[in-house]
């Protein structure tokens, strides 16, 4: 008789964390979700260099510069990680109600403002 022995390349001892954090998400709202998600975060466009940050600023007001890098804050809403790559993000049948976007061939969801569903509502 031949006996075969099942090895992991994972480490056993995170496998209750890894469970319990996954089952305290699916049953989360977004007021409950656990710490270290971040449903929502602010949409953030980085450039580098004086001339590009000096476009940017015409359009985002002012940004932080990091060395030669600079960042700016679009104004939007954006689902961050793990929210971002969860199936029930979308608009009408997910907790955030996003929509899909994609930029630079990367999908970015974008919580829509009060505003704009106060306007789609009228």
């Amino acid at each position: 008789m031949l006996i075969a022995e099942i090895r992991s390349p994972f480490d056993e001892s995170v496998e209750q964390r890894v469970r319990s954090t996954i089952k305290a998400v699916l049953g989360a709202t977004i007021s409950d979700l656990p710490a270290g998600v971040r449903a929502v975060e602010p949409e953030t466009v980085s450039v580098q260099g004086k001339a590009k940050a000096e476009e940017a600023a015409k359009l985002y007001g002012p940004g932080v510069q990091s060395g030669s890098w600079w960042k700016f804050e679009t104004g939007r809403q954006i689902a961050g990680f793990p929210c971002s790559y969860c199936p029930f993000v979308r608009r009408g049948y997910g907790c955030l109600d996003a929509d899909l976007e994609i930029k630079d061939r990367k999908p970015i969801w974008v919580i829509p403002s009060k505003a704009k569903e106060e306007a789609e509502a009228a």
